[in-house]
C-alpha cells in the first residue's frame, strides 16, 4: 500500500515537473470562470429582488386604490342611490365594484406598455367571475392556500408565465369592515357569514424579469471581456517570461556543469604537477584561475538574476499599476471595484510568491542587506495575532497568544519586513498544517534586548528523518500535495534568521505537532514611534505647478506613471531614453525625472552623469525592475536622489514627491465624508454575542450580503442604544467588504 502511494506521489511530482504551465494555467482558468459566475448568480440574485420590490409596490397601489375608492367612492355614492354594479357599462347612473375597477386598473396598466399584469381571484368567485376569478391554475391553488394560513405575508415565486421568467407576487385580499355587509346581502354572493379579517380573495401582480436579466448579462459580458483581456495578457506575459527564464537557467546551469567540470581538471593537473615538480608558483597561478571562475560565474547569476526580476516585475508593474488606476475612476459602482481589489490582490499575491524566489536568490549571491528601522513590537505581534485568529476560528482551531510585553507600546530597532515574514511564515504553516487542536503563538523578553519568539500547534507533526530536509529550498517532507506551497517559506525565514544573528529550532514529532522557536537581539528605544494616517490622494493643491519628466522605453510602464501624475493635476512629460530626456532638459523646464535604468543607446546611470552636467538642481530618481540591488541607499550612493522598484504602488510616488517638490495634496474622502481607520473602527461599549457573530461569519463566508443586511437590521432592533456601532457595521457591507467584517468582529468577539 505505501509502496503504490510512493509510486503515485512520484507520478504527480513527474507530471508537475514536466507541465507546470499547463496545470497553472488550468487552475487559472478554473478559478476565474467559478468568479465570474459567482458575480453573474449576485447580479441576477440583484435584479430578482428589485423586481421583487417593484410588483410589491404595484401590489400595494392597487390595494390602496382600491381601498380609497371604496371608503371615499362607493361608500358616499351608495348613499345617494348610485348602483354598483360589476355590468355598471350596461347600466345608467351605475359605477363598477372595487373589485371590477381594480381588474380594469390592471389591464390599463398592461395597454400602457408597463409589461405588468394584475389578477384577482378567489375560492368564491360571484357567479359572473367563475370562469376567469376561480382558482385555476397551481400558483392561483398554492396561493390561496398559503394567503389563508399566513394572510398577513405575501406569497412570491419566480416562474415562466407565456414563456416569459417573471416574479408573482400575491398577498391576500382581506374583508373589510365596511365590506362585510354588502358581500353577505348581496343577491349573488357565493357565501355569507363573512367577517371582517377573512381571506375573501387573492390579488397578484406579474412582472416580467427578461429586461433585468438582459440588462445585467450585457454588463456583466463587457466587465467579464475587459477583465479577462487584461487578466490573459498578463497571464500570457508570464508564461513567456517564465519560458524564458527557465531556457536561460538550462543554459547557465549546463555552463556550471561545464565549468565545474573544467575546474576539476584543473584542479587534478595542479595536483599531479605539484606532486611532481612540487612547484608552488604554479598552485598558486592555478588558485587565481580558480578564484577568477568563480567571480565570473557569481557575476553571471548577478546577471541572471537582474534578467528575472526585470522580465517579471515589468509585466506585474503594468497589471498592478492598471488596476490602480481603475480603482481611482469614480463612474465604477461597488461591484466593479470589487472586482478590480480581487484583481489586486491576486497581483499582489503572485508578486508575493515571485520575490520569495528571488529572495532566496539574493540571499544566496549575497545580495540581501538587512533594513534596519524602529518598529512598535507589540503592535507587529498584536497585528500578526489579529490577522491569523480569523483562520485558526474558520478552521475551528484554538488560537492562543501569551506574552510578557506589558507595555501598550515597544519601540525596538530592527527590520521589521523580514521579521513579520517569519512570523507569517511560521504562523501560516502552523494553521496550514493543523486540522483540529490549537495553535500557540508566543512573545516573551529573555533578557536585556534580547526576545525568544515560539509557535506551536497540535498538527501532523514532521518525522525526524525530514526535520533537517525542510529548511532545504523546495522541500516539504513528506507532506501530501493537497497541502499546497512552495517549500520556500522555512528556508527563507532560516536565512533571514542567520542573517540576523539567530538561528530557527524545531522540535516535532510525526502527528504530535510542531514547535518552532528562535531567540532575536532587538534593541529597546526611548523615543515613541508616531503613527500614520493612510488617505488617498485625490489630486494636487491649487497654484502648484509642477512638470515632471518619466523617461522609460517601455511604453507600458511610461503610461502608467504619466497617468497617475496626470490624473492628479502634475504637468508630464514622456521620453524614450536618456538622448530624448536631455533633448526635453534643454528647450523646456523640468522639476524632477523619473528615469528607467535599461535603456537603448543612452541608460539611466548615463542620463544621470548627462543632467549633473548641466548644473540644474533636478532631483533624478531610479526607478526600474532590473536589479538585484533594490535598496534605495545603494543607487544613491551612486547619484540618484532616491530609487523605487517595480512593481510600485501610487502612495510611495506622492510620499516621494511632497518630500522633494515640497507639495501639497488634496486627500480622497469615503463616501460619509470620513477615512475610515482602525480608531473610527474600534469599539468597546458594545460587542455582539459569540452566536450571533458565528451567525454572520457564515453567511459571510458564502458571500450572501442581502441576508447580512438583514440580520443587522434584525440585530440594531434587538439591541438598541447601539447605532455607532451598528453602522460601522453597515459600512463594511455596503463597501462589500465582508472579510473586513469578519475580521472586525473577530476582534471584538467575547472571550469564552
Amino acid at each position: 500500500m505505501r509502496k503504490n502511494q510512493s509510486d503515485l506521489f512520484i507520478k504527480i511530482k513527474h507530471f508537475w515537473r514536466n507541465n507546470p504551465l499547463s496545470i497553472i494555467a488550468c487552475i487559472f482558468i478554473f478559478g476565474t470562470t467559478l468568479i465570474f459566475f459567482h458575480f453573474k448568480q449576485l447580479n441576477l440574485q440583484l435584479v430578482e429582488s428589485i423586481t421583487t420590490q417593484s410588483t410589491r409596490q404595484y401590489v400595494e397601489v392597487l390595494k390602496q386604490f382600491r381601498s380609497l375608492y371604496t371608503s371615499e367612492v362607493v361608500n358616499t355614492l351608495s348613499k345617494m342611490g348610485i348602483e354598483i354594479s360589476h355590468d355598471y357599462h350596461l347600466k345608467n347612473n351605475a359605477i363598477p365594484l372595487p373589485a371590477t375597477l381594480s381588474l380594469l386598473l390592471g389591464e390599463k396598466m398592461g395597454l400602457e406598455g408597463l409589461d405588468v399584469k394584475a389578477k384577482l381571484y378567489s375560492a368564491y368567485p360571484f357567479p359572473w367571475r367563475k370562469k376567469t376569478g376561480g382558482l385555476t391554475g397551481e400558483f392561483e391553488k398554492n396561493a390561496w392556500q398559503q394567503l389563508n394560513l399566513t394572510p398577513d405575508k405575501p406569497y412570491i415565486e419566480i416562474e415562466t408565465v407565456e414563456g416569459v421568467l417573471s416574479v408573482r407576487y400575491a398577498i391576500a385580499d382581506v374583508m373589510r369592515p365596511a365590506c362585510v355587509e354588502c358581500h353577505n346581502t348581496h343577491p349573488d354572493t357565493p357565501r355569507i357569514g363573512w367577517k371582517a379579517g377573512d381571506v375573501r380573495g387573492v390579488l397578484e401582480v406579474i412582472e416580467p424579469l427578461t429586461m433585468g436579466v438582459s440588462k445585467v448579462n450585457h454588463i456583466f459580458v463587457e466587465m467579464v471581456s475587459w477583465i479577462s483581456v487584461l487578466l490573459l495578457l498578463g497571464f500570457f506575459g508570464f508564461t513567456m517570461t517564465v519560458k524564458r527564464l527557465i531556457k536561460n537557467y538550462q543554459m547557465i546551469n549546463q555552463s556550471n556543469k561545464l565549468l565545474a567540470i573544467e575546474i576539476e581538471e584543473r584542479k587534478q593537473a595542479e595536483a599531479r604537477i605539484v606532486q611532481a615538480k612540487e612547484n608552488a608558483e604554479f598552485e598558486k597561478q592555478q588558485a587565481d584561475l580558480a578564484k577568477e571562475d568563480a567571480i565570473s560565474a557569481n557575476r553571471a547569476k548577478s546577471t541572471f538574476l537582474a534578467n528575472i526580476s526585470h522580465e517579471i516585475r515589468t509585466p506585474m508593474n503594468a497589471i498592478l499599476g492598471y488596476t490602480q488606476i481603475l480603482q481611482r475612476d469614480r463612474q465604477l459602482n461597488d461591484d466593479q471595484l470589487h472586482s478590480l481589489s480581487i484583481v489586486g490582490k491576486s497581483g499582489e499575491h503572485l508578486l508575493g510568491l515571485i520575490n520569495d524566489i528571488l529572495d532566496l536568490s539574493k540571499m544566496e549571491a549575497g545580495a540581501t542587506t538587512l533594513n534596519m528601522q524602529s518598529f512598535d513590537l507589540v503592535s507587529l505581534c498584536s497585528t500578526l495575532s489579529d490577522m491569523f485568529k480569523l483562520k485558526a476560528a474558520q478552521k475551528k482551531l484554538k488560537w492562543n497568544t501569551t506574552t510578557d510585553l506589558a507595555a501598550d507600546a515597544l519601540p525596538v530597532l530592527g527590520d521589521e519586513g523580514k521579521i513579520r515574514q517569519i512570523l507569517i511564515n511560521l504562523i501560516g504553516n502552523a494553521i496550514k498544517f493543523t486540522d483540529k487542536g490549537y495553535v500557540n503563538f508566543s512573545v516573551c523578553c529573555e533578557s536585556d534586548n534580547v526576545f525568544s519568539f515560539e509557535i506551536e500547534d497540535s498538527g501532523i507533526g514532521i518525522a525526524s528523518k525530514y526535520q533537517r530536509a525542510v529548511f532545504d529550498a523546495f522541500n516539504q517532507g513528506d507532506v501530501k500535495p493537497e497541502f499546497g506551497g512552495s517549500g520556500l517559506g522555512l528556508t527563507i525565514s532560516q536565512k533571514y534568521l542567520k542573517l540576523m544573528g539567530s538561528e530557527l529550532k524545531l522540535e516535532s514529532e510525526a502527528n504530535k505537532g510542531c514547535n518552532f522557536s528562535f531567540h532575536l537581539p532587538l534593541t529597546v528605544l526611548e523615543n515613541k514611534l508616531e503613527t500614520e494616517k493612510i488617505e488617498q490622494v485625490e489630486y494636487l493643491a491649487p497654484e502648484q505647478n509642477k512638470r515632471i519628466l518619466v523617461v522609460d522605453d517601455v511604453q507600458v510602464n511610461r503610461t502608467i506613471l504619466h497617468r497617475m501624475l496626470d490624473d492628479v493635476g502634475f504637468d508630464v512629460i514622456d521620453a524614450y531614453n536618456g538622448r530624448d530626456a536631455l533633448n526635453v532638459l534643454k528647450n523646456m523646464h523640468i522639476d524632477l525625472i523619473f528615469t528607467d535604468l535599461m535603456m537603448p543607446i543612452m541608460d539611466g546611470n548615463q542620463l544621470l552623469i548627462e543632467v549633473n552636467k548641466l548644473d540644474r538642481d533636478i532631483p533624478v530618481v531610479a526607478i526600474s525592475a532590473s536589479s538585484i540591488r533594490n535598496d534605495s541607499e545603494f543607487y544613491i550612493e551612486q547619484g540618484f536622489d532616491f530609487y523605487i522598484s517595480k512593481p510600485f504602488h501610487f502612495d510611495d510616488i506622492y510620499d516621494l514627491l511632497k518630500k522633494f517638490l515640497k507639495v501639497k495634496f488634496i486627500y480622497r474622502q469615503n463616501k460619509e465624508g470620513e477615512v475610515l481607520t482602525n480608531e473610527n473602527l474600534n469599539s468597546d461599549k458594545f460587542v455582539l454575542p459569540n452566536e450571533e457573530i458565528k451567525q454572520i461569519n457564515l453567511l459571510c463566508q458564502s458571500y450572501q450580503v442581502a441576508e447580512v443586511e438583514s440580520i443587522l437590521v434584525k440585530l440594531s432592533q434587538e439591541f438598541p442604544n447601539n447605532a455607532d456601532y451598528f453602522a460601522t457595521l453597515n459600512k463594511f457591507v455596503k463597501s462589500y467588504d465582508l472579510d473586513g467584517l469578519c475580521g472586525f468582529l473577530a476582534g471584538g468577539e467575547n472571550e469564552s
